[in-house]
């Protein structure tokens, strides 16, 4: 009798197990996310598609399983230190441009020299270099955030006819490649983005190198023209801390991967409505675009192309690494 008043609570006991099962089902895994910073600001336009196609965009392709949160721009940490934070886990993700981290990888200096689109890198084995490139410093590339903007020179109140023109003007570089303006005669500068309103508008300096898009808000006020002649292509990548991707389950890694390979074709589509749209906004603002003649325009864009190599990522790299990234990117 004993044994069986046993079997009869047993039973009950496990009875109630199921029945709470039942009613309290197993909570969903949470989500991976990702802390990520951008370069600029998180207002300057330059970075929208980040927040507003990106970021989204992997939470909706992973079902909600991976997600970025976007924690901010240089506020958050100095642009200049923020592949270093990524690659020391410090945050997890950067939006970065090679500019401020190429002294890590000195070889990414050739990145904006691509005559390749990046799906075209991806096809051609230059993505897998890159990737090889930046995991020597515990860090994953994953593609790039922006494509298909180049570099004008932009100035304050002088029109030139001509190269010789430009001799003696204090042009802003940021892109650090001073021997370009150096071949034309200016005086390279260097001034971070929300100081050269000021230093435009107290002649400071006459002129800065900028993308055909992303300019800081109000710059069109004091910018009165542009040589139509863009050179070189901006070199914007997305990293990811090596421990962190690799921790990943492959699932997550593959929507990365193929999440960011649709995003570059989306995003290279907005950002060339956008460059459109904001030569509008200077044109409307009176500022005027001056073609060359096609003879200078080719000696500009030639020159800018030839130093970039020569004179900068030569420099900066072994001669073997050097051949290799040369052939690599020549078609």
């Amino acid at each position: 009798m004993k044994k069986l008043l046993v079997g009869f609570i047993g039973l009950a006991l496990l009875g109630g197990l199921f029945a709470g099962l039942a009613t309290h089902p197993a909570q969903a895994e949470e989500p991976v996310v990702l802390r990520a910073v951008v370069p600029t600001p998180v207002y300057i336009p330059i970075v929208a598609p980040v927040k507003n196609i990106y970021v989204p965009g992997i939470e909706r392709a992973s079902g909600g399983k991976l997600k970025v949160n976007l924690m901010g721009g240089p506020e958050v940490v100095p642009p200049e230190s923020q592949v270093d934070a990524v690659r020391k886990g410090i945050i997890d993700m950067a939006f970065q441009w090679v500019s401020d981290y190429r002294h890590l990888v000195p070889v990414s200096g050739a990145m904006h020299l691509t005559p390749y689109s990046p799906w075209e890198e991806r096809e051609k084995g230059v993505f897998d270099y890159w990737v090889k490139a930046h995991q020597k410093i515990n860090t994953q590339y994953i593609g790039r955030w922006a494509w298909g903007m180049r570099f004008n020179f932009h100035l304050r109140n002088k029109e030139v006819k001509t190269l010789s023109d430009l001799k003696g003007l204090k042009m802003d570089d940021p892109i650090y490649i001073h021997a370009i303006p150096k071949a034309f005669g200016m005086v390279p500068l260097e001034i971070s983005g929300p100081d050269i309103f000021t230093a435009m508008e107290r002649g400071v300096i006459d002129g800065y190198v900028w993308s055909d898009f992303g300019k800081y808000p109000g710059w069109e006020k004091v910018t009165k023209f542009v040589i139509d002649e863009p050179f070189l292509e901006m070199d914007m990548v997305i990293l990811i801390n090596l421990d962190k991707y690799n921790k990943l389950p492959q699932d997550l890694k593959d929507v990365l991967a193929e999440y960011t390979a649709q995003y570059e074709r989306d995003a290279t589509d907005w950002y060339t409505a956008q460059v459109a749209k904001e030569r509008q906004k200077y044109v409307d603002a009176g500022c005027k675009y001056i073609k060359l003649s096609p003879e200078e325009g080719r000696y500009l864009t030639e020159t800018a192309l030839k130093l970039a190599w020569e004179e900068d990522v030569k420099t900066t790299v072994s001669p073997e690494e050097y051949k290799e990234v040369r052939a690599l990117l020549t078609k």
